[in-house]
């Protein structure tokens, strides 16, 4: 089992994230314009002042609560979950989680994915305003 701060382990997240990230408009996107897509759709659709003012500013949270309306292809049901982790720390099929570390997995599925979503999309959107393009 991967260890979640491997580079391994992330790029398998991204590569997840990248795939869950299904709006007809990204289809022939870069990453980092996905990435870019999805921040802004939910800044749109999620980030108001009650919302904010009910997570106390924390941005991962107000996402957390935004992905938990599907706005993403994101897998959403317990043994999807499941099968979603093990990929994502490349188990074998006969590798098993402890029932101890599936109710953690499902527990903070959300906040989990949040937190990586955000990531990338702060870093997509570092990355874009540091490169040049030419029109």
């Amino acid at each position: 089992m991967l260890r979640t701060n491997t580079s391994k382990f992330k790029s398998n997240m991204r590569k997840y994230l990248l795939e869950i990230i299904d709006y007809e408009e990204c289809e022939n996107l870069e990453p980092i314009e996905k990435f870019n897509y999805t921040y802004e759709r939910f800044k749109s659709e999620a980030v108001y002042d009650y919302n904010i003012k009910r997570f106390k500013g924390n941005y991962n949270l107000i996402m957390a609560d935004w992905l938990q309306g599907l706005p993403l292809g994101i897998d959403y049901l317990n043994y999807k979950i499941l099968e979603v982790a093990k990929k994502l720390h490349d188990m074998k099929k006969k590798e098993n989680f402890t029932i101890d570390q599936e109710e953690m997995i499902i527990d903070q599925w959300w906040t989990f994915i949040a937190n990586h979503l955000m990531r990338e999309c702060k870093e997509a959107k570092y990355l874009s305003t540091s490169i040049n393009y030419e029109k």
